[in-house]
């Protein structure tokens, strides 16, 4: 079961000095402490929220409460015990009651450092007159100031309004059933003690009334209307009952102050104030340092019997007072404090180790860049032959040129479809590596500044080469188109104008006949020529027309070869275009590779800065944690020696070699000081392993129990008498 502390308004003077006895029963889930700021406006709302919340999202469903307040020693009657018990129920209690999660049990815990006599009572006259109105609900005299609190004084003048001599039971006959005469007498008798006592009352709301307009004004001794309202009512009730028969046959000793006295104790008394508590009263002497601090320890071990004792609670009756008292065995208790500064110079020398340490390795340490993930992989051979030119065969020449041209654009458009693919798989590469975390190789001791400063001049060169460098989506396939365009028309142009042999054998011929023949026209009239040796004219005048075709001929063969070597020519340029075609899609492809390099490279070194920042900042905030502990662990050994100087404890200061040399760094990073068990010095004591291995002794009034658990060690008793100062 789960048991919440609340504190009430400020903590005791050297509660510090105490509170590590219960971060063992924080920790594991036992107990939880709350602090109740009565000076905060809608303190108790705030509070009720608080512990709503905290049992909210823990699921608590069953648990108890301890409430740890301060008998006040100020002059002030709104500051009494029942005044301020009564607050607590109504502003606290009840609300959690309409929230449905009332605690199983409510235990007051209530500081009391009152000086008093041997019998109870204060020895200062102001708050022995306040424990008296709590104990009884009026003052023994009547008060100094402008009050209306009801005071022992008028209550017994009420005594003089009752005139018991004229009440003779023996003329009242019987008591089941007394004569008319009688109870007439009788009723006379409580008549005038109301009217006496509405006297008093009628000066009491004359006082309250004067305050009604401004309630800021209102002194601590002044009863307000529903109080009044309240004593009236009760007192009315009792005196009216006398009236009832059958009659007390002690009516001759009957005095109505007797029952005004009984009215106030239970409705302005302690005793209706801690009717539905656990109340346990602790002598707290301020003055004395050592009794203050072995007196808040007996507090700690008495909470945390209540946190451990959830089952056999049952001994602590509710409406009951007790006195609480723990006795420790000494020697073990000398133990623990010994065990637990060791514990905390071991942790501390540790801390103090690795602190110097972590200075050589702040920032992490990357290995030198190797080899860059995208690679040049080879694109699909262009294996096209250009088709070969032979004379006579140009139709059919023109007509693999086609093909060729058709293979050529294909096979080119599949590279450079194969380039943009590997240019989009290097992307989606990169994608994925984005999300890998690169593990640093080491760390050193080099300043973590001068590091992001070196990655982010890398940074700045590499996007600059990016930027320089952008490649573009291949354009091979239409540059091949456009120049294809052109050679086509040129290359068929050329290949239809070239003269066949045919042809220039029929253009010799006709030219030939057309100059030869009028000269077989006159071949039978012609005579010879003198000096041609007896030729017929027309043989030797013929020549030069043969000689002429033959010219025309040679000059048509001269040309076809002409157009011939042209044609071969542009079949070449062609050829080696293609080359080229090929060497700037090679090329581009590699634009596309050192791209995605750059970007590769980009990517991890932005990643390695954001990695050094974020690394050296880890370690730097688990330096300061480290740090924090180190302070949290100085502060604790000086409380841990003072508090065992106010106990008389002689404690030996070892620097944590004479104990087992064990530290685990890790732990320190994400533990608070009170989340650490070696804060605790209930924690790992030798024998107590187990909540079974420690027991005390639990006795409550003539009750006795076992009680047992790690976190009462090492206490031999925790005793609750029945309180003699708050009698009930």
């Amino acid at each position: 079961m789960l048991t919440i502390v609340v504190h009430y308004d400020e903590t005791p003077q050297d509660w510090n000095l105490i509170e590590r006895f219960f971060h063992m029963g924080i920790h594991s889930g036992k107990l939880a402490l709350f602090r109740h700021q009565a000076n905060r406006n809608a303190a108790y709302q705030y509070l009720v929220n608080k512990v709503y919340e905290y049992l909210n999202v823990n699921m608590v469903e069953k648990w108890q409460l301890v409430w740890m307040m301060n008998i006040s020693q100020e002059k002030d009657y709104r500051k009494r015990l029942s005044s301020q018990l009564g607050e607590f129920r109504k502003s606290f209690l009840s609300r959690l009651q309409d929230r449905k999660l009332s605690p199983e049990k409510v235990f007051v815990l209530a500081l009391d450092g009152i000086d008093r006599e041997e019998g109870g009572a204060p020895l200062d006259d102001f708050l022995r007159d306040v424990w008296t109105l709590d104990i009884h609900g009026y003052l023994p005299r009547k008060p100094l100031g402008d009050g209306n609190l009801f005071y022992l004084g008028e209550i017994e003048a009420l005594d003089a309004s009752w005139d018991r001599s004229a009440l003779d039971l023996r003329q009242a006959g019987p008591l089941e059933e007394p004569t008319e005469s009688f109870l007439q007498l009788l009723r006379m008798q409580v008549d005038k003690v109301k009217i006496s006592f509405r006297e008093i009352l009628a000066d009491k709301r004359k006082i309250e009334q004067q305050y009604a307009c401004d309630p800021g004004s209102v002194p601590t001794d002044v009863l307000f209307e529903n109080e009044i309202r309240a004593v009236e009512e009760g007192f009315y009730e009792r005196i009216n009952r006398i009236m009832v028969p059958p009659l007390s046959p002690k009516l001759n000793e009957y005095l109505p102050s007797h029952e005004l006295k009984a009215v106030l104790k239970e409705l302005m008394g302690t005793k209706v104030s801690i009717a539905s508590y656990v109340f346990i009263r602790v002598p707290y002497p301020q003055e004395f340092a050592a009794r203050r601090v072995r007196t808040l320890l007996k507090v700690a071990y008495a909470i945390n019997a209540i946190a451990l004792n959830d089952p056999v609670s049952r001994l602590w009756q509710e409406g009951n007072a007790y006195t609480l008292d723990v006795a420790f065995r000494e020697r073990d208790l000398a133990s623990l404090f010994n065990r637990y500064i060791t514990r905390l110079y071991i942790c501390k020398s540790r801390i103090e180790d690795s602190l110097r340490n972590r200075r050589l390795d702040m920032a992490p340490d990357y290995a030198p860049w190797t080899s860059l993930p995208h690679g040049r992989e080879a694109l699909e051979e262009m294996n096209v032959p250009l088709p070969k030119l032979r004379r006579g065969r140009y139709l059919q020449f023109e007509q693999q040129f086609r093909i060729f041209e058709d293979e050529a654009r294909e096979m080119m458009n599949k590279r450079d479809q194969r380039v943009l693919y590997l240019a989009k798989e290097g992307m989606r590469k990169l994608d994925i590596q984005k999300k890998l975390k690169e593990e640093p190789q080491a760390f050193t001791k080099e300043e973590p500044e001068e590091i992001i400063r070196r990655l982010q001049e890398e940074i700045a060169v590499t996007r600059q080469e990016l930027l320089a460098e952008v490649p573009h989506t291949p354009s091979s396939l239409s540059a091949w188109n456009d120049y294809m365009e052109q050679t086509k028309q040129d290359i068929s142009f050329q290949l239809r104008s070239m003269p066949g042999a045919r042809q220039i054998g029929w253009i010799t011929f006709i030219i030939g006949g057309a100059l030869l023949a009028p000269a077989f026209v006159k071949w039978n009239d012609a005579a010879p020529a003198a000096g041609t040796g007896g030729l017929h004219p027309v043989l030797v005048y013929g020549v030069y027309p043969a000689a002429a075709a033959a010219a025309v001929a040679l000059c048509l063969r001269l040309s076809r070869n002409m157009i011939f070597d042209a044609v071969k020519r542009r079949s070449r340029r062609t050829e080696k275009r293609l080359d080229e075609m090929i060497v700037q899609q090679d090329r581009t492809q590699k634009q596309y590779n050192d791209y995605l390099n750059r970007l590769y490279k980009l990517l991890k070194l932005t990643q390695r800065t954001h990695d050094v920042s974020r690394l050296s900042s880890e370690k730097a905030e688990e330096n300061l944690r480290l740090r924090f502990h180190q302070t949290a662990l100085e502060e604790a050994i000086d409380i841990g020696k003072r508090l065992a100087y106010l106990l008389n404890i002689g404690v030996k200061e070892d620097q944590g070699r004479s104990l087992e040399n064990w530290y685990d760094e890790q732990s320190w990073f994400d533990r608070d000081a009170t989340a650490h068990p070696v804060y605790c010095p209930l924690w790992e004591q030798p024998g107590v392993e187990q909540d079974g291995d420690a027991a005390a002794e639990l006795v409550v009034g003539l009750s006795r129990d076992t009680i047992k658990g790690a976190l009462i060690y090492p206490a031999e008793r925790v005793i609750c008498e029945h309180d003699r100062v708050y009698r009930l």
